[in-house]
């Protein structure tokens, strides 16, 4: 039935691949997924949502990058409400298993994947002409005001300590945040730890709907962020994270890395995080989904204590030049 991408209903293929059993199926924000071993189809609440990531993944398809790779899309459909992406299903290896492995042993052929996926992030960034606006802060000024309106605000609510408050206030005066981070880039938008994948160090970029121009680091921060809340378990295991953190960065910036100025983006996705998790949590939302939204801002407190007291962050108040 799929021989003929331009006639499918994708919620009969769906039911279909479901009832062979060659189908995986998640529901994520409004949007689910199912995949057979060579096709993969995306389901999406907004027609222009669809249409967004098609032209974006063609776009890139076109380009013919070299260190990275995107689904190859065969068919849009639209029906009713929703509309269907039917696209190839890249194979490739999830970063989590790879990050465990990196902290119980430090092996060292993963500093070299998160290194390449820096490198091919970079060229993500780099390959798109930019056409379309963002409503992201691109100046340093409005970066520094929106942390400190955020931590103002989590204070006043009783979710930051006065410690963490300081703390956190004192690193934003000690930082000079680099242009570079600042640099306008057709970014990808939700550069999520778990939407990449990677196979003999090219790197599949997957979830490209809500791609758009704006600064770079909100990609290395959303990254980064997403990679602690996965895999963290211990503040001790933030030390060894921020190997894979530099490798990672070194690969993006090369020797000069705006360390410091990145960790000013980190914060501002974590307490931007936590302000969001807060506020669900207060809402006529169901039982279940306050009840995650606490259990994800607990998590989220809990990694911004581990980034601000561990040694890499305590003292990390200028940008530096890393040894390749």
């Amino acid at each position: 039935m799929l021989k003929n991408a331009n006639s499918f209903d994708p919620l009969r293929l769906f039911f279909h691949l479901v009832r062979t059993g060659r189908t995986l199926f998640r529901a994520h924000e409004g949007r689910w997924y199912s995949r057979s071993e060579r096709y993969f189809l995306k389901v999406y609440d907004s027609h222009d949502a669809a249409e967004r990531e098609r032209l974006v993944l063609n776009a890139i398809k076109n380009m013919q990058p070299q260190t990275f790779d995107v689904p190859q899309t065969l068919n849009l459909v639209e029906k009713g409400e929703q509309s269907a992406i039917l696209m190839e299903y890249v194979k490739g290896n999830e970063l989590e298993p790879s990050t465990h492995s990196f902290l119980m042993f430090g092996t060292s052929e993963t500093l070299n994947t998160f290194f390449h996926l820096g490198h091919a992030l970079r060229e993500f960034h780099d390959i798109i002409p930019i056409t379309l606006h963002s409503n992201i802060t691109t100046s340093k000024k409005s970066l520094v005001d929106s942390v400190k309106e955020m931590v103002n605000t989590l204070r006043d609510y009783g979710v930051l300590s006065p410690d963490d408050t300081s703390t956190i206030l004192q690193v934003m005066k000690s930082v000079d945040i680099c242009e570079n981070v600042l640099r306008v880039v057709r970014l990808h938008g939700e550069a999520y730890f778990t939407h990449m994948r990677f196979s003999d160090n090219i790197f599949i970029f997957l979830d490209l709907e809500k791609s758009f121009e704006g600064p770079a680091y909100y990609d290395l921060a959303t990254f980064l962020v997403s990679m602690y809340a996965s895999v963290l378990v211990s503040k001790r295991s933030m030390q060894r994270l921020a190997l894979l953190r530099n490798a990672f960065l070194r690969g993006y910036f090369g020797s000069d890395v705006p360390s410091a100025s990145l960790r000013i983006a980190e914060l501002s996705v974590i307490l931007q995080e936590i302000l969001k998790l807060h506020m669900s949590s207060k809402v006529d939302l169901s039982i279940r989904v306050r009840l995650l939204c606490r259990l994800k801002l607990r998590r989220f407190l809990w990694l911004l204590e581990a980034m601000l007291t561990s040694s890499d962050s305590r003292g990390l108040t200028k940008d530096v030049r890393l040894s390749s």
